[in-house]
């Protein structure tokens, strides 16, 4: 274990680069945790895809096991990656994933507004979420992934506008753009190293600030080769501040924590996990760099009827996008709207795909759909089961009567890939932001609103006169 003389000689630096604003720490998959125990998430993904793939390993295979040797048993047997990432993005949409105790901590630091990801999940996007926003919006999110053109850093760390969380290594979706095993992190590190000179805010942001690298999976020498291309020089030779780097294999000492100093090109070695390590920082830090605890309440889900009334607007969304959705069906209350969405995916022991498939094709007056990044990128969910009873009960309709509205939000761009195909011609409503400067703002329009309203409305049946 480490002296307490190593320790405290690491955290007056650590403190003071806190203090200075920075420090960003880049999470690998040996520090994310989920659930009340606090367990490591990646150990439990490679034991999932075992398990839902029927992988078969060889008996040499140690527990926990890791990414890299579950994708190499699996391709060995002639296997795809595109199985994997399938099955981990399904994984990975599950709001039962919650972050765990470690996340919501790192998520507390107040002296952190940028968080770099070498894994893929989005459990740190949840942690931010819900500590810094309570739920109400979501920290900035920026990907490089292979195959996608590369975009710059939105803003670097001096006066950011919110909190951000950079993947470096590709996020979550049902393609194998994301770092899986060995072979894609050659890849990343790669293509990285060619974008770097056109890609200044993140060239500046890493090169001016310290990183606290935290849990990678890397070999050693490729660790030391990631290292060295976001430096872009030699790291006895760099003239900026040192990484601090908890990994998981470094010089057959497994587990173990490296303090990299770049101005003496020294090499300290802690002998403690990743996970305790972290767990050890973010105690020191909340002691002086803790955010307050007042933050904004978790946004209520609209009042809404059990079951769904006759006629009302139903509104399809991807529980990911549930604030977003929770929005704009509150606005369209305020306009007069009568609306139905599933708040809870109903209480266990309800018929829920008779109940839901007989709300679309019998109960409603219109079908209101919320396109988001989240819906275009998931090959398989549940919405898309509403969208297709809702095509079909479309063809019921006169022409140019109304019943399918796809909403767009900001973060739907370019051609619309997963709405069914009858609607591929239909036009597409986009929201719009109540205040300019707030991108949580965004919600449906006051136009659209004023015209749903009429149209259902027109769709009410005739109130009996009563004499």
């Amino acid at each position: 274990m480490t002296t307490t003389a190593t320790y405290e000689r690491l955290w007056v630096r650590l403190e003071r680069y806190l203090r200075a604003g920075k420090l960003i720490p880049v999470l690998g998959p040996g520090c994310i945790t989920f659930g009340e125990n606090d367990t490591p998430l990646y150990p439990w993904l490679a034991q999932q895809l075992v398990e839902r793939l029927g992988i078969e390993l060889p008996a040499t295979f140690q527990s926990p096991l890791d990414l890299h040797a579950v994708a190499c048993a699996h391709i060995a047997a002639r296997g795809s990656v595109e199985d994997l990432s399938m099955e981990l993005d399904i994984l990975l949409d599950s709001a039962e994933l919650k972050p765990g105790r470690l996340l919501r901590d790192l998520a507390r630091i107040g002296a952190f507004t940028h968080f770099l990801m070498l894994g893929f999940d989005p459990l740190l996007e949840r942690a931010l979420g819900e500590v810094r926003y309570g739920g109400v919006q979501k920290p900035r999110v920026w990907s490089f992934s292979l195959g996608q053109p590369p975009e710059d850093l939105p803003f670097g760390t001096r006066d950011a506008p919110q909190t951000l969380i950079g993947y470096l290594f590709g996020r979550v979706s049902p393609n194998p753009s994301f770092h899986i095993w060995d072979h894609d992190a050659i890849e990343f590190v790669w293509s990285l190293q060619r974008a770097l000179p056109s890609l200044n805010t993140l060239a500046t942001t890493l090169a001016s600030n310290s990183l606290l690298i935290l849990g990678t999976d890397f070999a050693d020498w490729l660790e030391r080769f990631f290292l060295r291309v976001i430096k872009n020089r030699p790291l006895n030779q760099d003239p900026g501040l040192p990484f601090l780097l908890a990994e998981r294999r470094a010089h057959s000492e497994a587990e173990a924590v490296l303090f990299y100093d770049a101005l003496g090109g020294r090499i300290e070695i802690v002998h403690d996990s990743p996970l305790d390590f972290a767990r050890e920082f973010v105690e020191r830090a909340l002691r002086g760099f803790a955010l307050p605890d007042q933050i904004p309440p978790a946004p209520l889900p609209p009042p809404v009827d059990r079951n769904i009334p006759s006629n009302a607007i139903f509104l399809s969304y991807c529980h990911a996008d549930r604030v977003l959705a929770f929005r704009v069906a509150e606005k369209l209350q305020r306009h007069g709207c009568l609306v139905w969405l599933d708040r809870d995916r109903l209480a266990a022991g309800d018929h829920f795909e008779n109940h839901l498939e007989a709300a679309v094709k019998k109960h409603c007056s219109l079908f209101l759909s919320l396109i988001t990044a989240a819906t275009e990128s998931r090959v398989e969910s549940y919405f898309h089961r509403e969208r297709r009873w809702a095509a079909e009960r479309a063809q019921h309709f006169a022409p140019n009567e109304p019943f399918y509205i796809p909403l767009a939000s900001d973060d739907a761009a370019g051609e619309l890939q997963r709405e069914p195909r009858e609607f591929a011609n239909i036009h597409v409503e986009n929201t719009e932001r109540e205040d300019q400067a707030k991108p949580e703002s965004e919600n449906i329009s006051d136009a659209l609103c004023e015209r749903l309203h009429l149209l259902q409305q027109a769709r009410l049946p005739a109130k009996e006169t009563v004499s």
